[in-house]
């Protein structure tokens, strides 16, 4: 094999693995977001979301919510919520 032809395929392999690594980041990406739309057109089905405007105020919500949750640190996750206290 060629000094040519064999820097041919390890460019390729690396092309493929990365390739590979993208369609997996690709693919929990797309995981997240159709839990999202579940959720959504489950809402929708239920009639809590019935409008354009339910909608777009559960969207501001949602965005609102998801910028306090990343405040959380994954030990309140791992330990659940506490019991015997009321919101």
């Amino acid at each position: 094999m060629s000094v040519k032809a064999l820097k041919r395929l390890i460019h390729d392999f690396i092309i493929a693995e990365s390739k590979v690594s993208a369609s997996a980041e690709y693919m929990k990406k797309e995981a997240v977001r159709q839990d999202i739309q579940d959720l959504i057109v489950k809402k929708v089905k239920s009639g809590e979301l019935s409008d354009q405007a339910s909608l777009d105020m559960w969207f501001a919500a949602a965005d609102m919510s998801l910028k306090a949750l990343k405040m959380v640190p994954i030990e309140a996750y791992q330990t659940g919520p506490r019991k015997g206290k009321s919101r």
